[in-house]
């Protein structure tokens, strides 16, 4: 089975906190109260004798001033008898320090992980914490591009989730994930590209490479592309949606090495195409 990239996932959640939220509505039904903005708190939780705990992400959904709810996140490839019990202090620390409501939400990468995540830990009579469990199975599948390009985040977690599963499903995932992603600036493009990839089953990457609109992310010129995309985003000018479409989607090398130079030395990205 293909394996998820622990870092990658926790990533994900960072450039999207939105996301935790997100989840917990949807797939896994859990009531969140309103909340004006989702930012990524410390996952430090010290505390004044024991070892630092440190949780993989922690989002903050905020209320104006107040924190309305906490979301520890950790994502999970194997059982871990000892998150039983760090588990348990990530949530009652972090209560503690934000004044708030918290909850464990556990990425499982496995049916079988997210069977044992999803036993409650008890902590003593009358004690236990239940954490909340996203589970491959659960997670939405999106294949359709421009679902996936208002939700760049959810698209890659669901080619994540459904790449080993069936070959059609997991080529048109990754497909709908790698267009979304290629809207992003280039660090996050390759990152993502490469998630999507790796999740992948060798025969869904095979089939992903054939395809007639997946072709081309592999290609030689498309990759020299996101190149030219680095010298213009080094240079600090905003690159317009249409612009990096008609730069990646270019394959005629001679025109991208005439980009090439000229973005070395444009002084708006418009005189890039003149």
């Amino acid at each position: 089975m293909a394996s998820w990239a622990h870092e990658g996932i926790i990533e994900l959640f960072r450039k999207d906190p939105d996301l935790a939220p997100q989840l917990l509505r949807g797939p896994l039904g859990v009531e969140v109260p309103e909340y004006s903005e989702a930012k990524v708190e410390s996952g430090t939780l010290t505390q004044l004798h024991p070892a630092e705990l440190r949780a993989d992400l922690v989002v903050r959904l905020a209320s104006g001033t107040r924190s309305a709810m906490a979301i520890v996140i950790e994502t999970q490839t194997k059982r871990d008898p000892n998150k039983l019990y760090s588990w348990p202090a990530y949530v009652t620390s972090l209560r503690h320090r934000l004044r708030c409501d918290v909850c464990l939400l556990v990425v499982a990468q496995s049916e079988p992980v997210a069977d044992w995540a999803a036993q409650p830990i008890h902590l003593g009579p009358r004690g236990l914490i239940e954490p909340l469990v996203l589970r491959p199975s659960v997670v939405p599948i999106i294949d359709d591009p421009e679902d996936a390009r208002k939700a760049p985040e959810l698209a890659v977690l669901s080619a994540l989730a459904h790449g080993g599963g069936s070959v059609e499903t997991a080529v048109r995932v990754a497909l709908a994930a790698t267009t979304a992603a290629q809207d992003l600036d280039r660090d996050r493009f390759m990152l993502y590209f490469d998630l999507i990839v790796q999740a992948l089953s060798q025969t869904a990457q095979e089939a992903f490479r054939m395809d007639s609109q997946g072709i081309r992310f592999f290609t030689k010129e498309f990759q020299q592309s996101y190149e030219r995309l680095a010298v213009l985003e080094v240079r600090g000018f905003r690159i317009t949606a249409e612009q990096r479409e008609r730069i990646v989607r270019c394959s005629d090398l001679e025109t991208l090495d005439r980009w090439h130079r000229r973005a070395v030395t444009v002084s708006s990205t418009d005189e890039l195409f003149e």
